[in-house]
């Protein structure tokens, strides 16, 4: 041993001791340790000694220690002192009613790999899905912004309940949805996280939020272009299909009434989701246009309502809402011609109600507030397929001509222009 090296008091001690005590000394040293050893296997004593805080106060303060997502032992540790706590409670109502920021918003920003947690939170309350933060965002806006494994993030949209599925159509305090943060996080737009932080949107900058807009949609379109113009589409569309799965995710869970029949029916899915306007929400056109690369044989294929992409198309109107990026009626005719171009032939295929798609884009009741945008639908679709205004709507009873005379946002010289391509339907009719 080396003299040099200054040893621990109780070890010069134990030189002048009997054996038995030095062996006795030593053993309560290592007892010690074990002791100490068995209180790391347990939960901390300083996450509860001399506080007064509720049980989510005490997750986020657990899932805020460290954010190691590939140590095996810390996330182990993690899960069973988390699993303790919510033991030790039988209603995490009470504590959750009194605070934004849940214990699976921190869960998914420190362990969002770690699946046995996420089910873990999520059974023990799956209110937490439904909860806004401070900064307006929902798990599922936080999951999407941070781009956890497309496995957690179908663990948490499985557990959307439908009346819950306006949710994933919500902006945030900035004015994204689920469905921007997404593509953001894809593209990897550090200009929109600086800009994010130069505006404060949430203070009500509207200016902003539309400069805001026009940029997310800028880069959007023409990253996609770029893509469906690129001489090597298929490698570029494996580069995007990660993203892709995590959209097609939302748009399943977008959907208010699912059926386990339609969850393969991506394009029908994106329709509907654009066509709905109650908080849901709306797709940009270079997405669906992804999707129709992505699942062209679908534009095919009718639902469990008999349906084809073209019927939802057709039925989408530009109506109020609050959302920043709605649909402008210049670029609601694109979204029928992209489908239309893909497969005229649905013009004249009838879902199970025996309707036309140009028999969904004549209601009145749908053409409020659109400008001239359907007139040139109409034209779109009568012109693909001149037949389908010779065919009576089985629900009015009235030719497409005659609805198209019943509603006043409709003009005259769309009605004449039908008139033109089929005048025998007029006698016909007053016959």
């Amino acid at each position: 041993m080396n003299p040099s090296v200054e040893l621990p008091e109780w070890v010069s001690l134990s030189k002048n001791l009997p054996l038995d005590r030095t062996t006795k000394r030593c053993k309560r040293i290592e007892d010690g340790m074990q002791q100490l050893s068995l209180e790391h296997q347990t939960l901390p004593s300083f996450l509860f000694e001399h506080r007064q805080e509720d049980v989510h106060t005490c997750l986020i303060r657990i899932l805020s220690v460290g954010n190691v997502q590939d140590d095996a032992q810390q996330l182990e540790w993690m899960h069973r002192h988390v699993q303790q706590t919510l033991a030790s409670c039988t209603n995490l109502a009470p504590t959750l009613s009194r605070r934004s920021t849940t214990a699976l918003h921190v869960a998914i920003r420190n362990y969002g790999s770690f699946r046995p947690l996420l089910q873990t939170l999520i059974e023990a309350d799956p209110t937490m899905l439904s909860v806004f933060d401070d900064t307006g965002e929902t798990p599922i806006h936080t999951a999407c912004r941070l781009g956890i494994p497309l496995q957690s993030l179908q663990l948490l949209l499985s557990h959307m309940t439908p009346s819950k599925a306006s949710l994933l159509g919500a902006p945030n305090h900035r004015g994204w949805t689920p469905f921007d943060l997404a593509w953001i996080r894809y593209l990897e737009m550090d200009d929109i996280g600086t800009l994010l932080q130069r505006h404060d949107i949430g203070g009500g900058n509207s200016l902003a939020n539309q400069r805001l807009s026009q940029l997310f949609a800028k880069l959007l379109t023409e990253t996609v272009d770029h893509i469906l113009q690129s001489e090597h589409r298929d490698s570029a569309m494996k580069a995007v299909a990660p993203m892709m799965n995590v959209i097609s995710c939302l748009l399943e869970a977008s959907v208010t009434h699912p059926d386990e029949e339609s969850t393969q029916y991506r394009i029908h899915q994106a329709f509907q989701v654009v066509s709905c306007w109650d908080g849901l929400p709306l797709i940009p056109l270079p997405i669906l246009q992804l999707l129709l690369v992505q699942y062209p044989h679908q534009v095919e294929w009718a639902d469990q309502h008999g349906k084809l992409p073209l019927h939802y198309a057709v039925s989408i109107r530009p109506r109020p809402t609050k959302h920043e990026r709605s649909i402008p009626p210049a670029e609601l005719r694109r979204y029928v011609q992209d489908v239309l171009n893909q497969y005229p032939q649905a013009c004249l295929v009838k879902d199970a109600v025996g309707r036309l798609p140009i028999h969904y884009c004549l209601e009145n009741r749908n053409n409020e507030t659109c400008d001239n945008c359907v007139d040139w639908i109409v034209k779109d679709v009568m012109l693909a397929c001149p037949a389908a205004i010779e065919i009576v709507d089985p629900v009015s009873c009235l030719y497409p001509f005659m609805m198209a005379a019943t509603d006043s946002n409709l003009s005259l010289e769309l009605l004449y222009m039908m008139l033109r391509f089929h005048p025998q339907c007029l006698p016909s009719s007053v016959h």
